[in-house]
């Protein structure tokens, strides 16, 4: 058996996450001390062991990739352990895409005792969400210029498979890409060498 000693309010956390209270008011309490907890010095020294411990997940933002500086942000995947948090539910974001996860995934509130999501799940998710917002500006740009009828259907098409490429391209990971995008990825980089062997210079 191992002595583990706490700090005050991760020992609160554990005591709350290991009653008989009913889950309901387990995610009212533990909201209550979250804040606190996320401010207090168990939280920083969680937080920079992480940072230290060399974890895959801890060196570079997992939607981008970008590595590590200062500012960047520890995201707890669930809050399930909240307070004796095991480093697999931990993840480096940089500042812009924690916000983005927080905003899209604000229906589903990470609760102490509620299940979070997967990491790779994170990543489709967020990806759909950028892919949605992208192609709801395209579509209104095309009809801000007037575009309409066949033409519309073709760029939209078109459009849409350049914003959900980008977005697999940036957002790695979480699914494969589909086969209908690699076509076009193919087909794409076939376009650009005919283009880039018509030109002098190119291609010799």
């Amino acid at each position: 058996m191992t002595n583990t000693t706490y700090g005050p309010i991760t020992a609160k956390l554990i005591e709350i996450r290991n009653s008989t209270l009913s889950q309901e008011k387990k995610r009212q309490l533990g909201r209550q001390l979250y804040r606190a907890y996320m401010k207090s010095p168990e939280w920083q020294a969680k937080r920079d062991a992480f940072l230290r411990s060399g974890v895959p997940q801890s060196k570079k933002c997992y939607m981008c990739g970008t590595p590590f500086k200062e500012g960047f942000h520890v995201h707890h995947l669930n809050y399930t352990n909240l307070g004796d948090e095991p480093f697999e539910d931990l993840m480096v974001l940089c500042p812009a895409h924690h916000l983005n996860v927080h905003h899209h995934h604000e229906q589903r509130k990470h609760k102490v005792g509620r299940p979070g999501i997967t990491g790779a799940n994170l990543r489709t998710s967020t990806r759909k969400t950028r892919i949605k917002m992208k192609y709801s500006a395209a579509k209104q740009d095309l009809t801000k210029r007037g575009v309409f009828g066949k033409k519309r259907r073709m760029l939209l098409k078109y459009i849409r498979n350049k914003i959900e490429l980008k977005a697999h391209e940036e957002i790695p990971g979480g699914d494969k890409l589909p086969g209908r995008l690699r076509r076009f990825k193919s087909k794409q980089s076939r376009k650009g060498n005919k283009r880039n062997m018509a030109m002098p210079g190119r291609g010799r």
